[in-house]
């Protein structure tokens, strides 16, 4: 299953201490296949990220692995998509 990760910074007052380890779990999700393309919201702060899980709780649960959301720095909203 494919989803859109949309991605709300909610503090991003408090992000910077915790950028470090926020990229490396990041990095760690995209090797894995989980996170397969990014983008920066116009006007930011977030994302939209195409993330590929075989459900919407196992999605969530790793988007929960990063330091951000994990610390209530950010929330994500997900729908599901298909390829056309």
């Amino acid at each position: 299953m494919h989803f859109l990760a949309t991605g709300r910074i909610l503090r991003p007052e408090d992000t910077a201490a915790h950028m470090p380890e926020e990229v490396r779990v990041f990095d760690r999700l995209r090797a894995e296949g989980f996170i397969q393309a990014v983008f920066f919201l116009q006007p930011g702060p977030g994302v939209v990220n195409v993330v590929e899980a075989a459900s919407r709780e196992d999605a969530e649960a790793k988007l929960a692995q990063l330091p951000f959301v994990s610390l209530g720095l950010m929330e994500f909203e997900l729908a599901e998509v298909t390829r056309h």
